[in-house]
């Protein structure tokens, strides 16, 4: 029986060993096609390319090379601005979201057109914050937005509106994440710390909850991102 045993174990990790070492990484950069070495968002669509949102332009990766777009693409159906600084994909409608510092932007990726939602003055349901922080689809398929001096928003794709989610004291919202049950959390910074939307079996919000964050040695605490545990 020890024997056997000892087989066995040999055998598990000689297969581990080999494994590991068979492991590899390919390091892309700017010279390799890329826009920009800082990368701050990764997609996947439906097609299987990647998407990388830089601090300068939107990536698309096949595998093998890069196309980037940016806002001084030759063509006039590209981004408005090129610092990406958010990053969702709705693989239902084939649509990517895109979040700028001027504005939020709507490609379709069966026409590769871009469609751009900025402050409208005569237009009480535009989004009326050009900068965006965070998007997010969640899981009744509709699109959430945080921008930096205006709050969270819902977007509602038939009429093409956004209305305000009221939070108190959430101005810059930086992180929008949906846990296993459904709920929303809301990540802002400073003394306002965190937010907990629950939802009913429509979608509809059933509750609004807040959280502060203490963090030592840290005044206004910045929430980058919120992860669930499970």
């Amino acid at each position: 029986m020890g024997y056997r045993l000892t087989c066995v174990f040999w055998f598990i990790f000689s297969v581990w060993g080999m494994c590991a070492q068979s492991l590899k990484f390919e390091h892309y950069n700017d010279a390799s096609g890329i826009s920009h070495n800082s990368v701050r968002h990764i997609v996947q669509d439906n097609e299987g390319f990647l998407w990388f949102g830089t601090f300068s332009g939107l990536n698309r990766f096949d595998g093998y090379e890069f196309k980037s777009y940016t806002s001084v693409s030759p063509s006039v159906n590209t981004i408005p601005n090129d610092d990406i600084t958010a990053l969702e994909f709705n693989k239902e409608t084939n649509q990517l979201w895109i979040g700028t510092r001027n504005g939020l932007t709507l490609l379709n990726l069966n026409t590769y057109k871009f469609k751009v939602f900025l402050p409208e003055a005569n237009n009480a349901w535009s989004l009326p914050d050009k900068e965006i922080r965070s998007v997010h689809i969640d899981s009744f398929k509709r699109v959430w937005v945080g921008t930096k001096d205006q709050g969270l928003f819902l977007y509602d794709s038939k009429e093409e509106s956004f209305s305000k989610i009221p939070i108190e004291g959430f101005v810059y919202v930086k992180e929008i994440f949906e846990d296993s049950k459904g709920r929303l959390w809301i990540g802002s910074y400073g003394d306002v710390g965190i937010a907990r939307i629950s939802l009913d079996n429509l979608g509809s919000i059933v509750q609004i909850k807040q959280y502060s964050l203490s963090v030592e040695n840290e005044a206004s605490p910045y929430i980058n991102f919120i992860y669930e545990d499970r």
